[in-house]
């Protein structure tokens, strides 16, 4: 069998946030906030964790 596929943490979370902003107002000073989010929790469900 093959090597498990890795998972692009940074390249899901930018799509993610991207099409969230994208169709929904949200202030500059709530982009680090949920960036943070996206990213911890593609990251905690790529390692199988629940």
């Amino acid at each position: 069998m093959g090597e498990p596929k890795q998972v692009d943490v940074l390249g899901m979370t930018t799509g993610i946030v991207s099409s969230f902003v994208s169709n929904n107002t949200v202030p500059a000073s709530d982009l680090p906030q949920l960036i943070r989010s996206v990213h911890d929790a593609i990251s905690t469900l790529s390692e199988g964790e629940s």
